[in-house]
């Protein structure tokens, strides 16, 4: 079993990649958007002037959220792991994605390095987590009820 826990936490790791780049262009596409603004900011202009360029800048952004969409698909393997309780699973999840999501949040200057900023940014991260988990618990639960009334 540790194998194949290895193995898909590779697999998940890579395949996430590319979903972490994805979400990083389309929350600034929003963000844009919902601003009213005419022009896509890539990224924000904190970033930019420590970057020296908006090229570095998303240069640098582009590389923390495939690190940000790798950290989230490594760590779903903790859902493999059925000897530990559901509540473990969910936790050890939340916290490293936690700690991972606020460090790049702080590196890619989409927020302050404060402690009341990294504070409210947890606090959005756990709102955002709660409200996921509990649309996931609500499908799953409705298909484990669909399946043992079919097994009746």
């Amino acid at each position: 079993m540790k194998n194949e826990i290895k193995k898909q936490m590779l697999i998940r790791g890579i395949g996430a990649i590319p979903i972490g780049i994805a979400i990083g262009f389309l929350i600034p596409l929003v963000i844009s958007i919902s601003r009213g603004s005419q022009q896509y900011i890539v990224c924000s202009s904190n970033l930019s002037n420590a970057m020296g360029s908006e090229v570095n800048a998303v240069i640098l952004q582009v590389i923390c959220t495939a690190i940000l969409g790798a950290s989230f698909g490594i760590t779903s393997t903790v859902y493999m792991i059925e000897k530990w309780s559901l509540l473990r699973q969910v936790l050890i999840y939340f916290l490293i994605n936690g700690v991972v999501i606020n460090i790049v949040a702080v590196i890619c200057r989409w927020i302050d390095f404060t402690i009341l900023s990294v504070i409210s940014f947890l606090i959005q991260y756990v709102i955002v987590f709660l409200i996921i988990w509990f649309v996931i618990y609500l499908v799953n639960y409705k298909n484990i009820r669909q399946i043992n009334s079919k097994i009746k």
